[in-house]
């Protein structure tokens, strides 16, 4: 919306200076001629829009400045925020890598054992059919 207004606001001016640049060449080629009240009342006219047309472009300049300033704010905040919520996500990865390797160590640690009571029920199971061998 600022910039079609300024696109407007550029094609008004552009046409001040073409009919600024008209009356300078007009008076290169006709001798100057007393201008009537009511010319000098137009071109008055046209001053004061050209000023007021400056004055609000330079308004919708300043306004789009201020919205881009609050456009890089707002990105800056996001960017800070993804950013947080990636070492927020990196502390969780950690933090769920290091329980499924002590998952893995405790499932590591209770093979062990499984492996350990057989190996020990074999044992007393030899040492119960040894002690069975003596008695009989």
């Amino acid at each position: 919306k600022a910039l079609e207004a300024r696109d407007h606001a550029a094609q008004l001016a552009a046409q001040v200076t073409a009919l600024r640049a008209a009356q300078a060449e007009a008076a290169h080629v006709a001798p100057p001629v007393p201008e009537h009240p009511s010319v000098q009342a137009g071109f008055e006219r046209l001053r004061l829009i050209e000023t007021s047309l400056i004055q609000r472009e330079a308004a919708m300049v300043m306004q789009a400045h201020e919205h881009v300033k609050d456009l890089q704010r707002a990105l800056q905040d996001a960017q800070h925020e993804a950013s947080a919520a990636r070492a927020e996500t990196e502390a969780l990865r950690r933090q769920v890598n290091d329980m499924l390797s002590k998952r893995d160590a405790a499932v590591h640690s209770q093979r062990a054992m499984r492996l350990q009571t057989a190996a020990l029920s074999k044992v007393l199971d030899e040492e119960r059919m040894y002690q069975g061998r003596l008695r009989a």
